[in-house]
């Protein structure tokens, strides 16, 4: 326990697949947050923050599927049932461990703090995945394309945050539309980890369209984009929007967040125009616009 530090992540340390004895340290990292919530002396409801009480499901799976320690159920419920119940579905963690099934709790939707954690552990996997790729496309690339490879980069980044049309309604904090921002997030990282992967073997990335497809893509999408403006609201107040274009949405952009992301897209797009030209001067520019534009059309 002296060796790991104060602002340990059990959960963190239990997902660490590299970790040759992992389940150790989450089992020493979970019991030090464990003995500050008992020395606490507060109800479960008014102790640590839920995403911290989210952590002790770590010591429920050790106990739950004997990993690293003997099997004890009766433990394992025990630290599930700490849990705030706002935040996680502690019933349904509960039936898995009656059912005697491995409970791994990014297996399946467990509540709003697993799923959030989950996520947070996946994308830290796909970033290492990303500057994996990159250094492997640095060694690649001549000189001259190099700052054009960082605007690329740049431009991918400012894209991807900009997306990002989903907030929290007012007056309203569990909706989940952080989760769902980092779902997106998530997805189109891995979009890019798998074009990184192709630029990285040495390739153009696949799916590169005939340069003659771009007219009638870009005409789609000018359509798909009227079309999403239409229903979009025109003021950042998203309680206003809540429920207002389809009952299954939590909330709706507005006007400005998607004339945002789109001005931000065209931008990435032509950063690969920039880019592609320096790498594969064969390769037209309508023949990579044509290519990025089919792929914003199914954003939409």
């Amino acid at each position: 326990m002296a060796a790991l530090p104060k602002d340990c992540s059990p959960v963190a340390l239990y997902y660490d697949m590299e970790d040759p004895i992992r389940f150790s340290r989450a089992r020493a990292c979970g019991f030090a947050k464990w003995q500050e919530y008992v020395d606490s002396k507060k109800p479960v409801e008014e102790s640590v923050p839920p995403i911290e009480n989210a952590e002790f499901l770590a010591l429920a799976m050790l106990f739950a599927n004997g990993e690293g320690v003997q099997k004890n159920i009766a433990l394992a419920r025990k630290f599930v049932c700490a849990n705030n119940r706002d935040w996680v579905e502690v019933g349904s963690i509960l039936s898995t461990i009656a059912s005697g099934k491995t409970l791994d709790i990014c297996s399946k939707y467990f509540g709003r703090w697993p799923e959030f954690i989950c996520l947070g552990r996946d994308q830290g996997r796909i970033n290492q995945e990303l500057d994996s790729e990159k250094a492997q496309i640095r060694s690649r690339l001549p000189d001259n394309a190099q700052s054009a490879f960082d605007k690329l980069q740049s431009a991918y980044r400012d894209f991807r945050d900009a997306h990002e049309t989903e907030k929290e309604p007012t007056g309203k904090m569990n909706t989940g539309a952080v989760q769902e921002n980092m779902a997106e997030d998530l997805e189109d990282d891995r979009k890019w980890a798998a074009v990184l992967k192709n630029l990285a073997a040495g390739g153009p990335p696949a799916g590169v369209a005939e340069a003659s497809d771009f007219a009638k893509r870009d005409a789609d999408l000018n359509k798909a984009y009227a079309e999403w403006m239409k229903n979009a609201i025109d003021s950042d107040n998203q309680s206003d929007c809540e429920f207002k274009n389809d009952q299954n949405r939590r909330n709706c952009p507005n006007q400005a967040s998607l004339r945002k992301a789109e001005l931000a897209w065209l931008r990435y797009r032509e950063a690969w125009v920039n880019f592609g030209a320096l790498v594969w001067p064969r390769i037209s520019a309508d023949h990579w616009r044509a290519w990025l534009t089919a792929q914003r059309i199914e954003d939409y």
